[in-house]
């Protein structure tokens, strides 16, 4: 398993636990889903994972080592990224210098590998440096900010509703995109959604939240 949650509890205010005894294994490059309504706690479950909302029990163990201690950037430089539905991007600053920033050491080779399989950051470079992120639409930004998460080079992506505002044309041009993601990365991907069309589709397993509890 590359990430086990083991009796997680967490929450935001003092004494209350928004997410409760939470038991979750994710094998490695597997798709599981984390699917429930609005306030059912999937957005809580993916703060505890990152340590962004810490948890006040439980064990966490991430590539076989036990991680519970460990902050968010710890965490990250380990090999989980995530992508958050409220954005990740810089919006003042240019896509191609989103793309710079998120690269760290990577090569332009592999900023144009990583560029290719996002419709919307293939075209032409110099469109990608005169363009704000901030002009782009919502599943444009949804496709810079995943790319900005893959350039990062994770073990894990964590997505939380990626579909989340977007048009029905956005969303299947989305799901097309984490299916190549999936299909030719090799990335273990834990993907928060609502839609339970959606996550049947594209999951290997699925696990249903519900008022903070695992069903």
């Amino acid at each position: 398993m590359i990430l086990e949650l083991r009796n997680i509890n967490s929450g935001y205010l003092k004494g209350v636990d928004v997410i409760r005894n939470i038991d979750i294994q994710l094998p490695a490059k597997s798709v599981t889903g984390i699917l429930g309504l609005n306030g059912a706690g999937k957005s809580t479950l993916c703060g505890a994972i990152m340590n962004m909302n810490p948890y006040r029990s439980g064990k966490l163990f991430f590539d076989g080592h036990d991680v519970s201690e460990l902050n968010t950037e710890q965490l990250s430089r380990l090999g989980i990224s995530m992508f958050l539905s409220s954005g990740n991007t810089f919006p003042e600053l240019s896509v191609w210098e989103n793309l710079l920033i998120a690269s760290g050491n990577s090569s332009i080779g592999e900023i144009d590998e990583i560029r290719s399989i996002f419709p919307v950051l293939s075209g032409n470079k110099s469109a990608l440096k005169s363009k704000l992120a901030d002009k782009l639409s919502g599943g444009e930004r949804g496709q810079l900010a995943i790319a900005m998460c893959l350039l990062t080079n994770p073990k894990l992506l964590i997505l939380d509703e990626p579909s989340a505002g977007l048009s029905p044309t956005a969303i299947k041009t989305m799901y097309m995109i984490l299916e190549k993601i999936r299909s030719e990365r090799g990335v273990t991907i834990l993907l928060i959604e609502q839609s339970a069309e959606l996550a049947r589709r594209f999951c290997n397993q699925i696990y249903i939240i519900e008022n903070g509890i695992i069903k």
